[in-house]
């Protein structure tokens, strides 16, 4: 029986096999267990640029400080969970010139990647 995905705490998401369509609906599908898991609310408006560098964990980002408690470590790796498969999302996207599905999947992972983000830096 599969369990919703966890955030991985030992490194970074493996890559999902398969052909890159496949690839980007299973990264899109542990993004969105994921946001789910922080009560993020998901994107609705297309946004002129990420504000979280994809594939960057919060820990990178000095303008990044988040309290030390146990909800904020845990908001932390799911935040940078969501945003590594982002940047995996969109590395998968930019293979696929003109297919415009999977730039959309890219667009909303960037989203989310910058709503997860925020929501670790700002936590307290």
């Amino acid at each position: 029986m599969a369990t919703a995905p966890q955030a991985n705490t030992a490194g970074a998401t493996p890559m999902p096999a398969g052909d890159p369509r496949a690839q980007i609906e299973e990264l899109s599908n542990r993004i969105a267990a994921e946001r789910q898991q922080m009560s993020l609310a998901p994107p609705t408006e297309p946004m002129a640029a990420p504000t979280a560098p994809l594939g960057v964990s919060h820990i990178q980002d000095a303008s990044c400080h988040p309290a030390s408690t146990a909800t904020c470590s845990d908001t932390c790796t799911l935040s940078d969970s969501i945003c590594d498969n982002a940047g995996k999302i969109c590395k998968l996207a930019d293979s696929l010139p003109g297919d415009d599905w999977a730039a959309g999947k890219c667009n909303t992972a960037k989203q989310t990647c910058s709503g997860a983000h925020k929501r670790c830096c700002e936590c307290s």
